[in-house]
């Protein structure tokens, strides 16, 4: 996982926070650290915040000036991960390029996305793509006359529709074994909403 960004996370009800002080943005990723460490041999639900303190080296007192529970956490690394799968894509030249790029930075996050589904937490992983799924770059936002209005609220549903796609995708990759590629997940995604368009035909 690369540098932390500064910033407060607000995904799927959790709270993190992440100042732009680089102590408390290497105590974070060491929490994160340790907290992948444990979940490799105990289920989060019977993790403590001793355990994972224990397995970061980090203090109590700055685990709570930057996560309220250990589910923050695991928001946290979603969040990272998506904001290393953005930058990733934007070097693409065509959607289908930034697609592979962005599906490409999950698939390495392979122990994040499982842990993520084991756990039952996948509306973190929805709620990570859907607060910045215009960043991708797939879809434009109108706002300048009343019929783009109409449209603008459309958008909403379409990065809706599109953050559980790409969710609901590498949610089905970690089931099904991590076998895909990143170019085989995407066109299996694509084959996919083609495949949905005949429902509205």
């Amino acid at each position: 996982m690369r540098q932390s960004q500064a910033g407060s996370g607000t995904l799927g009800g959790t709270v993190y926070r992440i100042k732009d002080d680089k102590r408390v943005q290497t105590s974070a990723r060491l929490i994160y650290t340790g907290l992948m460490r444990c979940l490799g041999s105990q289920r989060l639900s019977s993790l403590t915040v001793t355990d994972v303190l224990r397995a970061s080296g980090v203090g109590r007192a700055t685990f709570y000036r930057i996560f309220d529970s250990l589910t923050d956490v695991l928001a946290y690394g979603c969040e990272q991960a998506f904001n290393e799968a953005i930058s990733q894509s934007q070097e693409a030249s065509t959607t289908y390029d930034a697609l592979v790029a962005f599906t490409a930075v999950w698939l390495r996050e392979s122990d994040l996305l499982e842990a993520v589904v084991r756990e039952g937490r996948v509306g973190i992983l929805i709620e990570a793509h859907a607060a910045r799924a215009d960043e991708l770059g797939l879809l434009r936002r109108r706002t300048a006359t009343r019929g783009d209005e109409v449209e603008h609220e459309t958008d909403e549903f379409a990065v809706a529709m599109l953050s559980a796609t790409m969710a609901a995708t590498l949610v089905t990759w970690v089931r099904r074994g991590r076998r895909d590629s990143p170019t085989e997940l995407v066109d299996r995604m694509r084959n996919g909403l083609t495949a949905m368009t005949h429902i509205f035909r």
